[in-house]
């Protein structure tokens, strides 16, 4: 699954999308990749599908607006 994370206050895509990974990792969601998603090629997560609730939770947590593209 692709998670989208919409920057706030003027930060990039790069950098959330970096933030969220770390956040990911110190978490041990032993899933979660970085790539671009088609045609926009912006940055975003790739988890397994069976890690959705556990993502979701934990970067709302840390205040991120997320979203879900399957």
């Amino acid at each position: 699954m692709r998670i989208l994370i919409q920057p706030r206050n003027g930060d990039s895509f790069d950098k959330v999308v970096g933030y969220a990974a770390k956040i990911l990792e110190n978490s041990q969601v032993a899933s979660t990749q970085i790539a671009g998603t088609p045609g926009n090629f912006r940055p975003a997560i790739l988890i397994d599908p069976s890690d959705l609730t556990e993502v979701l939770e934990i970067l709302e947590k840390a205040g991120m607006r997320v979203s879900v593209m399957h």
